[in-house]
């Protein structure tokens, strides 16, 4: 079960201060933001490619700063920017205590509160705008768009928007092949509001061309529906060993189409027109 606690409506300030809870509580721990940390390494390696040796990488909803560390290590200069004022602060406690000692910690990071609906940064300024799960913790579509034209903003000319968000369609895969073999629907969070694919790519057509998708199906068949297979009737845990190795082995595999439906993720590399 995630730490959702009890349901509220979803609104921009609820959803705000759930994240504002977490960061207070959470704020040091490698799950504050996501509980899947190998899910999220294996999405960090994937993005190396597209952040190695640009000059200014804005990390859009950061949290706790735990990915802009990584992004650091490839990117001359870093912005993680996030809208929770305890989960920047807990990104500069973070920062220097990281729990990965391989991990070099460069001077090229600054940590900020910013909201993604109303940047304070000039136009045409970053290379490149990571957003991991950033339009799912808005309340409504509305502001999704917002923020995604706010990036379009912040970009460069033919700069790189990393867009990386669970989808109604996604849900409904992952639940569909859970279902064939017993397995519950997975847990739908009240703050998130998934994307709708069907909607929402013609929105981003608009402004960015695509220039490569991946769903990481090949992990998570392995962590949301064999993992849950192995341990039943106990619950899966997050950091148990099937996971590390569905890791290392969805890091070399080449895509599956079979395998691409069994996610509930969407990783768009998009260039802006």
């Amino acid at each position: 079960m995630a730490r959702q606690g009890k349901p509220r409506p979803r609104t921009y300030e609820n959803v705000k201060n759930f994240w504002d809870g977490e960061g207070k509580e959470l704020g040091n721990s490698i799950c504050a933001c996501i509980r899947d940390n190998e899910f999220r390494k294996l999405e960090i390696e994937y993005l190396k490619k597209y952040l190695e040796g640009k000059e200014k990488v804005l990390d859009l909803a950061c949290g706790n700063g735990y990915c802009t560390v990584y992004f650091s290590q490839w990117a001359k200069e870093i912005i993680g920017a996030d809208y929770s004022e305890a989960l920047i602060e807990a990104a500069k406690k973070l920062v220097k205590n990281f729990p990965d000692k391989d991990v070099q910690i460069k001077d090229n990071i600054k940590f900020e509160v910013a909201s993604a609906l109303e940047l304070p940064y000039p136009d045409k300024y970053f290379d490149v705008v990571v957003a991991q799960r950033l339009l799912v913790n808005l309340p409504d579509e509305e502001l999704q768009k917002k923020a995604v034209k706010e990036i379009y903003r912040v970009l460069k000319p033919e700069g790189i928007y990393i867009f990386s968000e669970a989808t109604f369609q996604g849900h409904d895969n992952i639940n569909h092949i859970r279902s064939m073999f017993g397995l519950s629907d997975m847990e739908r969070h009240w703050h998130n509001l998934y994307i709708d694919e069907e909607k929402f790519t013609p929105f981003l057509n608009k402004y960015f061309d695509l220039i490569e998708n991946n769903r990481f199906g090949f992990y998570h068949f392995i962590s949301k529906v064999v993992h849950p297979l192995v341990v039943s009737p106990e619950e899966p845990k997050f950091d148990s060993k099937i996971n590390i190795v569905a890791r290392i082995v969805a890091s070399k595999m080449p895509k599956i189409p079979e395998l691409e439906k069994s996610s509930h993720h969407l990783c768009l590399i998009l260039k802006k027109k």
